[in-house]
């Protein structure tokens, strides 16, 4: 599958289904971003990339958690950056909105320092030839350090592990739609969408999504020199995980 079936693949109104449904589809998000958040490394003001920052809620928290932060927030979508900007608005002068394309290579390289690099549920579009090239460009971008640190689908090794993950993410589903909601609205709109991967028998076949196992990128990123390469946290078929320079 080539870079320009995928874009088509991706529309505006899946990024519309996800500002309006992603609160509740992304499982334990709060506890995620604060975890990302603490593993950058923060002694001084660092400049970080949001890739493929979706609405911005990522580099929000960062932002409010870490002093001084500078973001860079890059996406693809015109919609997703017009919500970021309206989400980053009262840190004017701390962040700016990139447009990028995740399969291009051409928007790996920074004139400022770079002290992270961190993506939620992105990478998972670019197979596995293009998430080592990924890696290793980002590892030449950062300062001695500085981290990548990536919240992403994993793909199972057998369908045990991936069978637990589909339960586990119907279940965080429900209770974050109950919670914020106070209905099944969004587990419904989940369901409706088909959004959980790990319910779907013709996943494996999926043109945009291609989820690698944790295994493989955890190799990759020590391929590409990364060291303290850990795994940080994981539900539902997400984790976290990541190395620093």
């Amino acid at each position: 599958m080539n870079e320009e079936q995928v874009e088509i693949k991706w529309t505006d109104d899946e990024s519309i289904d996800f500002i309006k449904y992603g609160n509740f589809f992304v499982p334990y998000r709060e506890e995620q971003n604060q975890i990302i958040a603490d593993l950058l490394p923060a002694e001084k003001a660092p400049t970080v990339v949001e890739i493929c920052c979706g609405e911005g809620i990522l580099s929000k928290h960062i932002l409010e958690s870490i002093p001084g932060a500078q973001i860079i927030a890059a996406d693809g979508s015109d919609e997703m950056l017009k919500k970021t900007k309206e989400n980053l608005a009262p840190f004017e002068g701390n962040y700016e909105l990139a447009k990028i394309d995740l399969f291009s290579r051409n928007w790996r390289v920074f004139n400022e320092p770079i002290h992270g690099f961190v993506s939620s549920l992105a990478i998972h579009h670019l197979d596995g030839p293009q998430k080592k090239e990924l890696f290793s460009d980002l590892y030449r971008q950062l300062e001695d350090g500085g981290a990548l640190i990536i919240a992403d689908l994993i793909k199972h090794e057998n369908d045990h592990g991936k069978n637990v993950s589909a339960k586990l993410w119907d279940k965080a589903v429900m209770e974050r739609s109950l919670r914020y909601r106070g209905s099944l609205e969004g587990y419904e709109a989940f369901e409706r969408l088909k959004w959980n991967c790990f319910s779907d028998p013709n996943f494996i076949n999926d043109p945009i999504d291609r989820p690698s196992t944790l295994r493989e990128q955890l190799g990759w990123l020590e391929e590409a020199g990364f060291k303290e390469v850990d795994v940080f946290w994981m539900n539902a078929g997400h984790v976290i995980f990541g190395g620093y320079k």
